[in-house]
């Protein structure tokens, strides 16, 4: 038994060859045996060995001829076309009652897109043919589809960063939340992407009183808020509206009227800080006497006028109202919303402070309804309407009566 070592170079006249389809040939190599008249014959060829520096496959072919017949042995490279080129060595011969074993290394650089080696052995009554697939290659990636591939994720990567700035979108938008009636404010506001940018401004009662479109992306807009004897909430509206979208902001701006006192000897009313609404409790340790005085400015001031202040109904207050201070148990609780503030949260709760229910209500609502508990006897509850203003959290209450 010898062992030679070849390489595969290209000749002509090959045989005619189908290219190799995927299916179980697909092996690493393939074996076969055949029994003739004089003795058998037995081959063995596979692929046993892949050098990634040079781009080499070897092939080992055994031979195992226990019959009386001389085998003539050929080794053939197959191209995924279809293509066969002949692989040195040329042919050679295997002795009767002999084996023999030869290492084919094929250069796979030589030979356009090789898929597999071929072995036909041919002898007096003898046509075998054993083949063996090429090895699994990583090619290296070419500079050119490198950078086609890195410029296509860049232009991916731009698409989508300059879509996403497009996109419209209100960055900022802040105005005070409480001022005074006949005074000009000032709300900034902050916008990106494609689109145009408008803004509105209602009244209490959702009359438009300012808008119009805005040029600059950001920057202030200046209000006017009307003089008035009552305070009201006016409501700014900001939105940014695009081929790819539309964004919307809504901010309250609460206005009250400055408290009013008259001086004496003065012929105009002057300005001064006072609450709009004040409760005076005074305690008379020795008397035991308790009163309770409910005041309000416009009171005030229509005593100093001489006039008898007007009548004000119990639970009265310019933020919201019960409609109807006697509901049925597991009835409705209607609330009339009369002056929208920021973050309001309208809820229920006992005479213990023990809430019941509560319900976020929108700057843009004006109606909300609480469910009634279930009870046996006409029980008390107090309906707490919770905001905030310039001056931090601010607490409203009226009471309501659950009847059975």
């Amino acid at each position: 038994m010898k062992t030679e070592r070849a390489l595969a170079i290209r000749t002509a006249t090959p045989p005619a060859v189908s290219p190799l389809t995927r299916g179980p040939f697909r092996q690493p190599g393939s074996r076969t045996a055949i029994q003739t008249a004089t003795g058998s014959v037995a081959v063995i060829f596979a692929l046993v060995d892949y050098d990634k520096r040079l781009n080499a496959a070897a092939f080992s072919l055994r031979v195992i001829n226990k019959s009386d017949t001389t085998l003539v042995c050929r080794v053939w490279a197959i191209t995924r076309y279809g293509e066969a080129l002949f692989a040195y060595p040329p042919p050679f011969e295997i002795a009767a009652h002999s084996a023999e074993t030869k290492e084919l290394p094929v250069l796979l650089d030589e030979f356009d897109a090789f898929e597999r080696a071929l072995a036909e052995i041919n002898g007096d009554g003898v046509h075998m043919i054993v083949e063996a697939a090429a090895p699994t290659v990583r090619r290296k990636p070419s500079l050119p589809s490198m950078l086609a591939a890195g410029a296509f994720i860049a232009c991916v990567v731009f698409a989508a960063a300059a879509l996403r700035m497009s996109l419209p979108r209100i960055l900022a938008l802040a105005a005070p939340p409480t001022v005074s009636t006949g005074t000009t404010v000032d709300a900034q506001y902050a916008t990106s992407g494609l689109g145009q940018v408008r803004y509105l401004v209602e009244a209490p009662d959702g009359r438009h009183i300012q808008g119009g479109a805005l040029v600059e992306k950001s920057g202030a807009i200046s209000i006017a808020i009307p003089r008035s004897r009552r305070p009201g909430a006016y409501t700014l509206r900001l939105t940014e509206e695009g081929p790819l979208g539309t964004d919307k902001e809504i901010r309250v701006i609460n206005a009250e009227p400055p408290p009013i006192i008259y001086r004496k000897g003065a012929q105009t009313p002057g300005i001064a800080i006072a609450p709009l609404v004040s409760r005076i409790i005074v305690a008379m340790r020795d008397a035991k006497l308790l009163v309770a005085l409910r005041q309000s400015t416009a009171q005030g001031i229509a005593s100093a006028d001489g006039q008898d202040p007007a009548p004000t109904k119990d639970n009265a207050n310019g933020v919201f109202q019960v409609e109807k201070p006697l509901v049925k148990s597991r009835g409705t609780i209607g609330v009339r919303i009369l002056s929208p503030r920021n973050g309001m949260l309208l809820s229920l709760t006992d005479m213990q402070s023990r809430q019941i229910s509560s319900k976020a209500v929108g700057v843009d609502q004006d109606f909300v309804q609480l469910r009634a508990p279930r009870v046996g006897v006409s029980t008390r509850y107090t309906v707490v309407m919770s905001f905030e203003d310039g001056f931090g959290q601010e607490t409203i209450v009226q009471t309501v009566t659950v009847a059975p």
